[in-house]
């Protein structure tokens, strides 16, 4: 798989995330914070397609 492969990857698993309304817990961002830029491309793929997902939902003002 390529890098841009594995980059829109994590992008569509966020976007998924978001649409079955799981927590933001981000798979690819590692405990200590991804450091390595490959690690660190994922992870902000994966926060962008939760984020375009999760911004387009009307706010809940009730609780």
């Amino acid at each position: 798989m390529t890098r841009t492969a594995d980059v829109l990857a994590a992008y569509d698993a966020g976007r998924l995330a978001a649409e079955q309304r799981r927590p933001a817990s981000n798979p690819y961002r590692t405990a200590e914070g991804a450091t390595r830029a490959p690690a660190r491309s994922l992870a902000i793929a994966w926060r962008a397609g939760f984020r375009r997902i999760t911004a387009a939902l009307p706010v809940d003002y009730a609780t």
